[in-house]
């Protein structure tokens, strides 16, 4: 390793998107020449909308939901985070 902590040991898989309900997701994980595969992901959704951009505004609300989780916590920690998010998504 020449440049620590930036050197890339492990190859990782990426995923994000964005669905038609207004979260945002990334998941990251490494399944490739570890003893033991690992996945987590976030999601994200600004409450009561299905845009994920906002402007915050003097004596306005603005409520933004998150959820994480890993593949230690469930099989499917993508979909597990999104119905996370989507469960608070009215305040």
């Amino acid at each position: 390793m020449d440049n620590p902590p930036f050197d890339v040991i492990f190859k990782d898989d990426r995923t994000e998107g964005r669905n038609e309900e207004g979260v945002h997701w990334i998941a990251r994980g490494f399944s490739e020449n570890v003893d033991i595969p690992a996945r987590a992901s976030i999601a994200t959704k600004v409450v009561g909308s299905q845009s994920n951009s906002f402007t915050l505004k003097p004596r306005e609300r603005t409520f933004i939901v998150c959820a994480f989780s890993s593949d230690y916590k469930t099989q499917d920690c993508q979909s597990a985070v999104i119905e996370k998010v989507l469960s608070h998504d009215k305040l």
